[in-house]
């Protein structure tokens, strides 16, 4: 648990090189002897504010589930994004889902449009055709939501004419392994997800997943840190004396920070007839 590392972080130097299957909630540590690797939503965060950057986006908007990992993979997204250089235009925090559309029209300023039109047929007359548009200002969305919130999320776009809005998405949107027939309205989201399962090309994939089944599935991505914590285990006297060294994992790309913590950069791909699907490769770790 979280609140264990931060102990083995406070007993400097530990006896042993640690490596930790989780992070400090602090920037406490022993670098020199405690290493801390895991599946932390921020990973995938800040490999969204990278894809978004390298594809030329440079205002973004959030909308995320109310809850701790949510907040955090905003957090993360936020701190990397202004990093960049990037224009954050607001968020919403979705909590009940009837007030979902009208959480989204008022992040994309669609009531703003409406009463526009409104006065342009009141000046120029009901036979005039104004249709409603979303904020020009917005690039795409960053959303950290549940699958629930996502089968929602693209309907509602539409609605509010902004079917064509990029949507960038963590790995909580989609669940692997579902039906495809229960996904098709997530159809178009970017989703950050491990090379594990999004391309199945490990090398240990197919030994793994006829020994354990559920591997395949959404419990592939502990199978995956599993696999990645003994490679990284083996090689962190490398990664410690090259900073450069980098493990392509089935996680992620895997570079070891100067406080002991393994950053992780994490592929794409997107949801197409109700199945994820690889995009190109990801961009080099910074």
């Amino acid at each position: 648990e979280r609140d264990k590392v931060a102990q083995l972080a406070r007993m400097n130097p530990l006896p042993l090189p640690t490596l930790a299957l989780n992070y400090t909630d602090t920037d406490a540590s022993s670098p020199d002897t405690l290493f801390q690797f895991g599946l932390a939503p921020e990973d995938e965060a800040r490999s969204a504010a990278l894809s978004a950057w390298s594809q030329g986006y440079r205002s973004m908007a959030v909308v995320q589930s109310q809850g701790d990992w949510a907040e955090r993979s905003y957090q993360a997204f936020d701190q990397a994004w202004q990093a960049l250089g990037g224009q954050s235009l607001g968020r919403v925090m979705i909590d009940q889902p009837s007030e979902m559309a009208g959480q989204i029209g008022g992040l994309l300023n669609i009531r703003q449009s409406e009463q526009r039109g409104q006065r342009i047929q009141r000046l120029l007359g009901s036979s005039v055709v104004v249709q409603p548009a979303p904020r020009a200002d917005l690039d795409a969305l960053f959303v950290a939501i549940t699958p629930q919130q996502g089968r929602q999320l693209k309907p509602i776009l539409a609605f509010q004419y902004a079917a064509d809005m990029p949507v960038l998405a963590t790995s909580h949107v989609f669940q692997p392994g579902s039906e495809p027939a229960g996904n098709l309205d997530l159809d178009g989201i970017l989703v950050a997800e491990t090379p594990w399962l999004l391309n199945r090309a490990d090398a240990l994939y197919d030994p793994v997943t006829r020994s354990w089944p559920q591997a395949s599935g959404s419990m592939g991505r502990l199978f995956a840190m599993g696999i990645d914590a003994q490679r990284v285990f083996t090689l962190l006297p490398q990664m410690q004396q090259d900073p450069n060294t980098r493990v392509d994992g089935a996680t992620g790309v895997l570079a070891l920070q100067p406080d002991g913590r393994i950053s992780r950069l994490v592929p794409w791909g997107e949801i197409r007839d109700g199945q994820l699907s690889e995009l190109a490769p990801m961009p080099l770790l910074p």
